[in-house]
């Protein structure tokens, strides 16, 4: 699932923080769920770390520039 301001975008924000294409969200070969910054400006931050590939678990919290999402994963 791509994540970004673009209209193209499976889930989109209209924030201008946010980059027209931002991340990608993807299952692993395992199963776990990962999310991928597509190397932009403002970059994706986990739980206050500023990263470029995670895994994801459930109440993490996302940012895209100035939003703000929390991670739920009902397994």
């Amino acid at each position: 699932m791509t994540i970004g301001r673009h209209s193209e975008n499976d889930f989109q924000l209209n924030d201008d923080t946010v980059h027209r294409h931002h991340a990608v969200f993807h299952m692993s070969p395992d199963k776990q769920p990962v999310i991928t910054d597509l190397d932009t400006e403002n970059g994706v931050v986990v739980n206050g770390q500023r990263i470029s590939k995670t895994e994801l678990h459930s109440g993490d919290v996302i940012e895209f520039g100035e939003a703000k999402f929390r991670f739920v994963s009902q397994q």
